[in-house]
């Protein structure tokens, strides 16, 4: 039994499809790994070319199985690849992430069979139960397209004791890559991962990139989890620390070019002290090098924050989202500005190790003009030195405002990128943030004189022409 994983993600750590992998691996399953994330993903809309069809096509000809791992930006190219391996192959096709989770119905008018929710133990039994020509459509997790009709099959348990899985698959055996410089196919080795691993733009480490924890102890409503399908369940779940540990040593050990690493939890800090502690000691002594991690207003101390700094902390994101009470109830993220304020100042203390990345986000279409500038006004208080990051709001099926949205008629695009964000004035100011701009100039220009004259569409679209005139320059 051959199983040919596809991977659209632009970040080739892929984490899904290599646990996937690794799970299989363990089973006695073969597995094929495909990483097309060389690629221009931007708003999703573009399609693969022939070249490259005919790459995957060649990889997946003796599969039993092609298994697919999407986001909704993928969408749109992930369908259209779908529709063309079945003109040439008559391979079932598995779609699985949170898009087809999201949109079963959907996914199923492309794919033969989705899997809905976590799908690593439920992957096995599928692919066994076609191994051995036993029947496979009351196979939990999975919803199958047959003669024109749906079987929708129940979710088993969630994994509960996240030690029984394998780390994820990196053995490199049986992995390819799509280089669109080459207009190849590569075989992947330790030169050609090294490549296309993500490097850090400032200081060019090149990074590797885990997670410590499964699911989010947070319900914002324009996220897409597998929360709501798993209500009564415990979601948020961790790893041991010895597990964490030996996975990262494990590949800093082989991957000796590896210079930086990123716990990409939700929350990290969701942790409490004493964990928080016995992570520090075991990685300031096995591993050693530069961390970075995401956090949340409401679970960070100073304790922890000085515990991670002495382990390697370089690096700390955390989300904000807005200032603006109303859009606050929106989101459902109802921290108090107080309470973000002090853990802003929390980690100002420690300016001289770290500078702190905090997260906004723009173009809600619920949004008013006031809103963005009570943001803006809230955002003039937290100390330098920070970086801003600014993502376009996306509504994502299966999401509370999409759902919003869609009840509404709001028009929106749900493939968008979360980069693509809308060219107004308000959103230059909150770039502006970035730059060594006086404070007193930021608060000018979000007042009201200024607001109407530079709200004008046609002088925004000149300041944009000079912003991109200025980025060439640079360059």
């Amino acid at each position: 039994m051959l199983v040919t994983f596809i991977s659209p993600y632009s970040d080739i750590t892929a984490y899904g499809i290599r646990i996937l992998s690794a799970t299989m691996r363990k089973a006695n399953i073969q597995t094929r790994l495909i990483f097309l994330s060389d690629m221009d993903n931007k708003n999703g809309h573009s399609t693969y070319g022939n070249d490259v069809l005919r790459e995957v096509l060649n990889l997946c000809a003796d599969s039993n199985l092609i298994g697919i791992s999407l986001f909704s930006c993928h969408f749109p190219k992930i369908a259209d690849l779908t529709e063309r391996i079945k003109k040439n192959l008559s391979t079932p096709i598995v779609w699985g992430g949170k898009h087809p989770s999201a949109k079963p119905e959907e996914a199923l008018k492309y794919a033969d069979i989705i899997c809905i929710g976590e799908g690593e133990t439920a992957i096995v039994e599928l692919t066994q139960k076609m191994e051995n020509n036993k029947p496979f459509y009351d196979t939990n997790n999975f919803w199958f397209k047959k003669n024109g009709e749906i079987i929708k099959n129940s979710l088993r348990p969630l994994t509960q004791d996240l030690d029984t899985l394998p780390f994820p698959d990196y053995s490199l055996e049986e992995h390819y890559i799509w280089d669109k410089d080459s207009a190849m196919m590569l075989k992947m080795d330790e030169s050609v991962f090294k490549r296309f691993l993500f490097k850090e733009p400032d200081t060019g480490l090149v990074v590797y990139n885990t997670l410590a924890s499964w699911g989010c102890p947070y319900a914002c409503t324009y996220c897409f989890s597998f929360r709501d399908m798993y209500k009564g369940k415990r979601y948020l779940r961790f790893r041991s620390i010895n597990n964490i540990i030996d996975e990262i040593e494990g590949i800093k050990n082989r991957f000796f070019f590896i210079g930086k690493i990123i716990l990409s939890d939700d929350n990290f800090f969701t942790l409490k002290t004493e964990d928080i502690k016995a992570f520090a000691k075991a990685y300031k002594e096995r591993i050693g090098l530069p961390i970075r991690c995401l956090a949340h207003p409401i679970n960070l101390t100073e304790e922890k924050v000085s515990i991670m700094l002495d382990a390697g902390l370089s690096h700390i994101q955390m989300g904000v989202q807005t200032g603006s009470e109303k859009i606050k109830k929106i989101y459902q993220r109802n921290t108090p500005n107080d309470t973000i304020l002090n853990a802003v100042h929390i980690l100002n203390k420690f300016k001289k190790k770290i500078i702190p990345s905090y997260d906004f986000i723009v173009d809600d279409t619920y949004e008013t003009d006031e809103d963005v500038v009570e943001t803006l006004r809230f955002l003039l208080k937290f100390p330098r030195p920070y970086h801003i990051n600014v993502f376009s709001l996306t509504l994502y099926p299966g999401t509370e405002l999409y759902n919003k949205a869609v009840k509404n008629g709001v028009p929106f695009d749900e493939n968008k990128e979360w980069e693509a964000r809308k060219k107004t004035y308000l959103n230059i100011i909150f770039l502006l943030f970035n730059s060594c701009v006086p404070r007193v100039i930021l608060r000018i220009m979000i007042t009201r004189p200024m607001l109407k004259i530079f709200g004008n569409k046609f002088i925004t679209s000149f300041l944009y022409q000079m912003i991109a005139l200025l980025q060439k320059a640079r360059k």
